[in-house]
């Protein structure tokens, strides 16, 4: 067991030992005291609020036993729910850093939904940015609409996943030719996650094919440019 496995079932553990203590009150004040009294399995207040949350639910419903998760009494977890919370945890182990950025001058994009962007109001947006030369741009989701790999009903004659990676990557290189000393983050949104969950729908097995993610197809190595996952 690896330890962030191990480290979610001592945050299992923790919690069912106070738990009668717990189960009464409010998300935060329960994570408040797990901080308050554990720092070495919760970092923060938010980190320990989450895992109440996901241990009994995020709100407090009139007749609910808080005393079990999915369905199972926490007092005798077996080993496979024990394991199952593990992984839990585990996933908020590798969530990413926060990126924090300060003193510095930040242009925000986002929302721009390539090939359906307003020309006028990008255009707007990067010139008022060129006026302001900024240390970083921070590209925030929804750069690329993905409409034609998304599950909803598509009309006719409306430009391919093809054409549209082609003028993403057009984008970001004339993003990068206007602001050459720039940090560009890009913040993945829900609209470019579309891309993977139709690869993940329709072929699974190039789910782990790296020419498939969108960094690659979008070339952010060549322009230069980070990336950050959506949470």
């Amino acid at each position: 067991m690896n330890h962030s496995h191990i480290l979610g079932q001592r945050r299992a553990e923790f919690f069912m030992s106070i738990s009668d203590e717990l189960n009464p009150l409010p998300n935060k004040t329960a994570g408040r005291i797990l901080h308050q009294r554990r720092p070495d399995l919760f970092k923060d207040i938010e980190a320990a609020r989450d895992f109440v949350r996901n241990i009994k639910g995020a709100k407090h419903t009139t007749g609910r036993n808080h005393t079990t998760w999915a369905g199972i009494p926490l007092s005798n977890m077996k080993s496979n729910i024990r394991e199952g919370l593990a992984k839990l945890r585990a996933y908020e182990a590798i969530k990413p850093e926060p990126i924090i950025l300060s003193d510095c001058e930040v242009l925000v994009l986002s929302d721009i939904h390539i090939p359906f962007h307003d020309l006028e109001a990008l255009t707007t947006a990067l010139e008022f940015g060129a006026a302001r030369e900024p240390d970083v741009i921070l590209l925030n989701g929804d750069i690329l609409d993905c409409y034609d790999v998304s599950r909803f009903m598509k009309e006719k004659n409306r430009p391919s996943i093809v054409d549209e990676i082609a003028m993403g990557n057009e984008f970001l290189g004339l993003l990068r030719e206007q602001f050459p000393e720039a940090r560009i983050i890009y913040k993945l949104g829900n609209h470019e996650e579309r891309m993977r969950n139709y690869i993940l729908k329709n072929a699974p097995e190039f789910s782990n094919l790296e020419a498939l993610e969108l960094q690659s197809l979008l070339n952010f190595d060549k322009h230069g440019i980070e990336k950050v996952d959506k949470e």
